[in-house]
């Protein structure tokens, strides 16, 4: 390899180096979730010439269900088709690796599926792994026009995928944890409020005019117990 050659290779590496960094550092400064997706996803589409982009987040109660939190588009404004979609995660999901598909229309592995008229012709698929877990996967897709994602665009899209993915997943449990707090203190001032007024029902019920007595016995006991009850001393 010629001294060019290598200046070359050396020269898109930085670039890569830099475009990871940008990437990461727009996602860490973002605070909201939908914020940090949708700059991953405007960040994949311009450095792959992706049509489109979805991220799918797992839900933590059920690891075979998909829930779409979020897409990304540029020039096409249409959605990767259910049945695409979903065949497409589900491969991601049970082999736990990436997917890079060239041609939707003529590849083995997803006979049956079509690219809609080349509108999805090749596709890039990523597990959004964290701490050893599937949270989610970051899908790309290409019309027949841009032509198949390249080595190098799906090995770039892969580290910036798994980089943001423990950003995205600190924010997560943040937002769960924020969450449960809410929900821990409304359930205590629900509990306060019903003892306060669980205990107004009782000085009610309970209180001496409300006991109901005919005998002037009674009513001389009641009497006295009142008398006794609004003494402070202890004896």
């Amino acid at each position: 390899m010629s001294e060019e050659q290598n200046l070359h290779r050396l020269q898109e590496a930085l670039n890569e180096l830099k475009s990871i960094n940008r990437v990461v550092d727009r996602v860490c400064r973002a605070r909201e979730t939908n914020h940090i997706m949708s700059t991953i996803i405007d960040e994949l589409i311009g450095l792959t010439g992706a049509s489109q982009g979805v991220i799918n987040l797992l839900k933590p109660q059920d690891e075979d269900t998909m829930t779409t939190v979020i897409r990304g588009s540029q020039t096409a404004p249409d959605e990767i088709p259910y049945k695409v979609g979903s065949m497409i995660s589900g491969w991601v999901l049970k082999n736990n690796r990436i997917l890079k598909i060239d041609d939707l229309d003529n590849d083995d592995r997803f006979r049956g599926l079509s690219s809609e008229n080349g509108r999805f012709k090749s596709v890039f698929c990523c597990p959004m792994v964290v701490r050893g877990e599937t949270i989610g996967l970051t899908s790309l897709a290409r019309d027949a026009e841009r032509g198949p994602f390249s080595d190098d665009q799906c090995r770039l899209a892969g580290i910036i995928v798994s980089q943001s993915a423990h950003i995205l997943s600190n924010v997560l449990l943040m937002s769960e944890l924020a969450h449960k707090n809410e929900l821990l203190e409304l359930s205590q001032r629900k509990l306060h409020e019903e003892n306060a007024r669980l205990k107004a029902e009782l000085d009610v019920t309970f209180a001496f005019e409300n006991i109901i007595g005919k005998s002037q016995a009674l009513r001389n006991v009641l009497t006295l117990a009142s008398k006794v009850a609004a003494n402070n001393s202890p004896f």
